[in-house]
């Protein structure tokens, strides 16, 4: 089996069982702003599509991560986010027709998007299996506390544990001294 580990056909397999089972297994899939701006969202989309589609499930969009991604969307100042936050516009929009998009949270909040976005998991967490979708680290430690699944999205598309830089420095040190 250790061999197996290796093997990038094995590990494809296990990321869509791992990716499956998320998707049975959550009652909502909550997507932020960072996961949306990653370069990996349109791949994540495309392993997602399947799993949504058999269980009748759809990704859900917090309005203050949708107004993140349109201020994102307009920002010159970072031309590779806003290029990613445009294609993650045009994504929503064809999964919305799709029907494989919710919305959730207030639309016109004046809190900023952070405090929102983890008001809404809190009370969210409360009632529901939740799995949160992000790239940021903040969001991810601001999570942790609640009773909420949250995951990163790797370079293949699939999702990976998210970790914090003190976890990623021990896991490197780890893998240095052959741990």
């Amino acid at each position: 089996m250790q061999a197996n580990l290796f093997n990038s056909d094995y590990k494809v397999e296990n990321s869509k069982k791992n990716l499956n089972e998320v998707v049975q297994n959550c009652d909502k899939i909550i997507v932020t702003a960072s996961a949306l701006c990653s370069p990996f969202f349109k791949e994540s989309v495309k392993c997602m599509i399947p799993f949504l589609k058999v269980y009748g499930k759809s990704i859900y969009l917090p309005h203050s991560q949708e107004t993140q991604i349109a201020i994102y969307s307009n920002d010159e100042s970072n031309p590779e986010r806003m290029s990613f936050a445009s294609q993650a516009i045009e994504i929503i929009n064809v999964l919305k027709k799709e029907g494989l998009v919710k919305f959730i949270g207030a639309k016109d909040s004046p809190k900023n998007s952070l405090l929102q976005l983890i008001e809404l998991i809190e009370v969210m967490s409360q009632r529901e299996r939740i799995m949160v979708l992000t790239q940021s680290v903040k969001v991810y430690e601001e999570l942790e506390s609640l009773n909420v699944k949250v995951a990163r999205i790797n370079r293949f598309g699939y999702l990976s544990k998210m970790m914090t830089a003190g976890e990623l420095k021990e896991r490197q040190l780890k893998v240095e001294l052959g741990l």
